[in-house]
Formats: structure tokens, C-alpha cells, sequence
């Protein structure tokens, strides 16, 4: 089809040119005559559609520049998480694996994944581990976006009985805007982060080797 339709616009041009140089001839023709020729007026018409579609072309870039530059609110979301999770981790892993935000009756849902950090003891990596998604948790709940629920998934390198390495799920936590709503922001200090939130949201799952 592609093809069809090239061939089909060539010759087009083709029967246009053509048109054109006729009109051209029998133009000349009649300035050897003598005869008044208002060659003057079709210059000025195509000098004026010309003109149009100038216009016209701006106004459409302008249009789109401004349809680009439009910043949703899943837009600014992502940039939320984004902003907490950027650069790697003591593994030199990307610490930002996955975003998704789907909205759902007026609110939204954000679903997110993450490369956990590791440290001395599983203790402490699950500290780590709470501490980031309470960072993630805090900069959502307290944004101007209207959050349903956020869900979060920490990922940690394991080793099966084969000896075998992979990152796997080890801690999963759900917050939701009726529990998030409870809690007083304004406090000072790491404790919403360290012990509010992690005393409210919803362990979803942890690996036993955190427990």
C-alpha cells in the first residue's frame, strides 16, 4: 500500500508541474500579444497562502509545545519516587527497579520496586530497608497529589541450595490513604520514619532471614 500510494502522489506532482508550466506558456504567449495579462494576482494569492500556512505552522507548533510541556499528576509522581530513589546502592545496583501508578476512583495507586542496600546484619539491612521505603512513603503522602494506596517491594540478592544467586522479593509493605491520613506529619526527627510508619503500614511479605 505504501508503495501504491507513493506512485500515486508522483504522478500527481507530475500532472501539477505540468499544469503549471502550461499556464506559464499561455501566459507569455499573451505579454507577446500585448494582451493585459493580471499575472500579478495569482503571485499575490499563492504569496498569501503562503502566508496562511506559515501561520497556520506556528500556531500548530505552538500548540504542541504546549501539549509537551503539560506535567500530569502521574508525572509528578514518578518524579517524587524518582527523586528518592535515585543513584545505587552500596551493591552498585540502581536502586529505582520499577514505577507504576494507575488511577483508581479519582485517586492514585503506585506500585514501586526498589534494590535494597546491604549491611552488617539482617537486622540492620531491614532497618535500611524501612527507612527508605518510609523516605518513599513520607514524600507521597505528604505531596499534594491525591494518593490511594502505595504499595512497595524491596529487593535483595539470594542464594538458593544450589549456590545459585538472584535478586528476589524479601520485604513487601502496603500504606493506604486512610492510615496515612492518621499519621502527624509535622513531627520532627526520624521517628515517622523509623518507627510510625513502619508501625502502621501493612508487611505484605518479608523473608524469613529478616524476621
Amino acid at each position: 500500500m505504501g508503495a501504491l500510494g507513493g506512485c500515486s502522489k508522483e504522478a500527481s506532482d507530475s500532472f501539477e508541474k505540468g499544469r503549471e508550466a502550461g499556464r506559464e506558456n499561455e501566459t507569455a504567449k499573451e505579454n507577446k500579444s500585448g494582451d493585459v495579462v493580471i499575472g500579478g494576482g495569482k503571485e499575490t494569492v499563492e504569496e498569501n497562502k503562503t502566508e496562511e500556512k506559515e501561520v497556520s505552522g506556528k500556531d500548530e507548533t505552538v500548540e504542541k509545545n504546549a501539549g509537551e510541556n503539560v506535567v500530569t499528576s502521574e508525572d509528578k509522581i514518578r518524579s517524587l519516587v524518582e527523586k528518592e530513589l535515585e543513584g545505587k546502592n552500596n551493591l552498585k545496583k540502581e536502586y529505582k527497579r520499577k514505577v507504576e501508578i494507575s488511577e483508581q476512583g479519582g485517586g492514585y495507586t503506585v506500585a514501586v520496586d526498589f534494590n535494597a542496600s546491604d549491611n552488617l546484619s539482617s537486622k540492620m539491612r531491614k532497618t535500611g530497608m524501612e527507612g527508605k521505603m518510609s523516605e518513599i512513603y513520607i514524600s507521597l503522602f505528604t505531596s499534594d497529589e491525591n494518593i490511594a494506596s502505595v504499595e512497595i517491594s524491596a529487593y535483595f540478592p539470594l542464594v538458593d541450595k544450589y549456590g545459585n544467586e538472584s535478586e528476589g522479593l524479601v520485604y513487601q509493605s502496603e500504606l493506604t490513604k486512610e492510615e496515612a491520613g492518621k499519621v502527624n506529619w509535622q513531627t520532627d526527627g526520624p521517628t515517622p520514619r523509623l518507627r510510625v510508619l513502619p508501625a502502621i503500614w501493612e508487611t505484605e511479605f518479608i523473608h524469613p532471614a529478616f524476621l
